[in-house]
């Protein structure tokens, strides 16, 4: 999980947009940063423009998207 992607240290350098698609890429599962609705918006469209580029593939959101499974099971919060 990354830190807030809205820091100063990320954000004087990167958009919000940009530091998500490269938080996913160096392997954060999860992201910390946008907080209002619009921002999500923006934030899903940059990982759908990265994943139809394919700076992000689908394996690299596969391997997210089992290791949260894998904790929820892990810690009772979903079941099989």
């Amino acid at each position: 999980i990354t830190d807030g992607l809205y820091m100063h240290g990320i954000s004087e350098r990167w958009s919000l947009s940009q530091a998500a698609v490269l938080s996913i890429i160096a392997g954060n599962d999860m992201i910390e940063g946008p907080y209002t609705p619009d921002l999500v918006a923006n934030v899903v469209t940059a990982l759908k423009q990265a994943l139809q580029q394919g700076t992000l593939t689908m394996n690299r959101v596969d391997q997210s998207v089992e290791r949260i499974l894998l904790l929820k099971i892990h810690f009772g919060i979903m079941k099989l």
